[in-house]
């Protein structure tokens, strides 16, 4: 059921999770907004939702997901990307906000990740992956780097990264699954 890849983003595990998913929505989503633009940023969070659900199928495939989070790392992805071949800033102010904020959500998700055993880093790993991956497309896409070097090199990293995934992929599904999900 391939409509499973995107609805687990929008179901949440409790009122917490969503709050905490809510407000780092609500303080990336502008900065990526004013990069990209609108229609880039659904792109984005999809395409990184999308992502991280993959990572996650294929390094935890017995585990349940739920939360936008890994939408929310591949959005950091983004602007890591974004920032690393464009070298350009937003401005001082918002760069300075996003940087704390986002700093401060990194780490509290890379705290909570490695003590509650039922946060599913795979998917964000595989959503902040999924983001530097959807950023270099739109920023290919809309040309806005001119370094064929720095293009070749994140070509050549995503080949490596994706023929890897889809080799363990077909790994996964030589693998009987459990009598329990059959």
């Amino acid at each position: 059921e391939p409509f499973r890849f995107f609805s687990s983003a929008f179901l949440h595990g409790n009122w917490l999770h969503f709050g905490s998913n809510l407000v780092s929505f609500f303080v990336l989503a502008p900065a990526i907004e004013i990069i990209f633009g609108r229609f880039q940023l659904s792109f984005l969070l999809l395409f990184s939702i999308f992502i991280g659900n993959l990572f996650s199928l294929y390094y935890a495939p017995f585990s349940l997901s739920v939360g936008i989070s890994g939408g929310i790392c591949g959005l950091f992805g983004a602007f890591i990307t974004y920032n690393f071949f464009v070298q350009k800033k937003l401005p001082p102010t918002l760069f300075k906000r996003f940087l704390l904020v986002s700093s401060m959500m990194i780490g509290l998700t890379v705290y909570m990740g490695m003590s509650v055993p039922q946060i599913n880093n795979w998917a964000h790993l595989g959503g902040f992956l999924g983001g530097m991956f959807g950023a270099f497309i739109l920023l290919l896409w809309n040309r806005r780097w001119a370094s064929k070097s720095s293009s070749l090199f994140f070509g050549i990293l995503c080949s490596i990264v994706f023929g890897w995934m889809a080799w363990g992929w077909s790994d996964l599904l030589s693998k009987p699954y459990p009598k329990a999900f059959v």
